[in-house]
């Protein structure tokens, strides 16, 4: 680097300096040697005061407008925790001794998103400004209908199984709608660390909007009494908004002829507002409607990973920069499963939420251009 090379340069001098001084015999004359002291000290002070920095990695392009756009295609399977609709039982009337339990639960298939953003390679000291949007839609079902002589436990019915008595159904459905869309703002520097390693730490700003509606449908629920309710319906929802800071790095390990592997890490905190509507609706058994909503706001947690690998050429005798890129990444929300349940045959005070958290993960394929 030119500011280590001067460092050197400065040191060299000093040393020839010294030496040439002494050779001529100057070293009897006190005022010669206290100037030369002097003009030693304040050069070193200089060379002490001089920074070193790690040069730019960012492609630049010939007259341009700074400008690059990105776009991503995303292929991603969630997974959430505390969503299990229903306990399948052997032994419904407890009479036996060999009593299998079930948990049944809805599988979640991978569904395509997409990423689109678009940045500004500011021109002075080789900062970045990057803005992008997260886009994700997924839905899951679940379909239990236990086999002669077993049942099911409704584990999100106001007519839970209580210490006294026993609720179970005989068909059991659950759907679960998911909608994501979170919106980053960062201000990143890309520069090297090494020969073949480059760093890109970033600060920005988070928000996120996730919205969730679960649908659970029980026919017919049977209690011991002989009662039974043709159909239980129960409809959910869990909405949450927040906006917080958010913080990572981007790592490139250089190959060669255009290839690297990438790596990326981040973390944001952002505080928002829960919505949470629970509908439950009876047929044929009073009291017909039971509905529960109430709102809060909470702190939340986010976490992104992603490994890959890359590919980067400039076209155009330097006009625009072409990058490809393709790897797994996973992302984890904690504590967003909020959903409102009801144990015990209860009153509302025996409501439990904060039932798990949402995650992400799958493949992803990235184009980014510069001009």
């Amino acid at each position: 680097m030119e500011n280590r090379f001067t460092k050197h340069f400065a040191y060299c001098t000093l040393f020839l300096a010294f030496f040439a001084f002494a050779s001529q015999g100057h070293a009897q004359d006190p005022d010669q040697l206290r100037n030369f002291d002097e003009r030693l000290t304040a050069l070193e002070k200089k060379v002490k005061e001089e920074k070193i920095y790690n040069s730019s990695s960012r492609a630049e392009v010939v007259k341009g407008y700074n400008l690059f756009l990105t776009g991503e295609f995303l292929y991603l399977q969630a997974q959430e925790n505390g969503l299990e609709y229903a306990v399948k039982t052997n032994d419904p009337t407890f009479a036996g001794q060999n009593e299998k339990l079930d948990y049944k639960n809805i599988d979640f298939d991978y569904h395509i998103g997409f990423r689109a953003g678009i940045g500004y390679n500011i021109p002075h000291d080789s900062w970045d400004l990057y803005s992008y949007w997260t886009h994700y839609n997924t839905d899951a079902k679940g379909h239990s209908h236990p086999d002669d002589g077993d049942a099911l436990f409704p584990t999100w019915s106001r007519f839970n199984p209580g210490p006294l008595d026993t609720t179970f159904a005989l068909n059991a459905k659950a759907k679960l709608r998911l909608n994501i869309n979170i919106i980053d703002v960062e201000l990143g520097k890309e520069y090297t660390v090494g020969k073949h390693l480059n760093f890109r730490p970033s600060m920005g700003i988070r928000t996120g909007f996730f919205d969730q509606h679960y649908h659970v449908q029980y026919f017919p629920l049977s209690f011991p009494q002989g009662i039974s309710i043709a159909e239980d319906n129960i409809k959910l929802k869990n909405d949450y908004w927040g906006v917080g800071p958010k913080a990572g790095i981007d790592t490139q390990w250089v190959l060669g002829a255009g290839f690297s592997i990438y790596g990326s890490a981040a973390i944001s905190l952002i505080f928002g507002e829960f919505e949470i509507r629970r509908n439950e609706v009876f047929t044929n058994f009073p009291p017909a409607n039971n509905k529960v909503h109430h709102d809060f706001h909470q702190v939340r947690a986010i976490t992104d990973l992603a490994l890959g690998i890359g590919w980067d050429m400039m076209l155009a005798h330097d006009q625009y920069h072409f990058s490809v890129r393709g790897g797994y990444e996973q992302h984890l929300y904690f504590g967003q499963n909020q959903l409102d349940r009801v144990y015990y045959n209860a009153a509302m005070s025996n409501l439990v939420s904060n039932l798990g958290d949402l995650s992400l993960h799958g493949w992803s394929a990235t184009l980014r251009v510069d001009f």
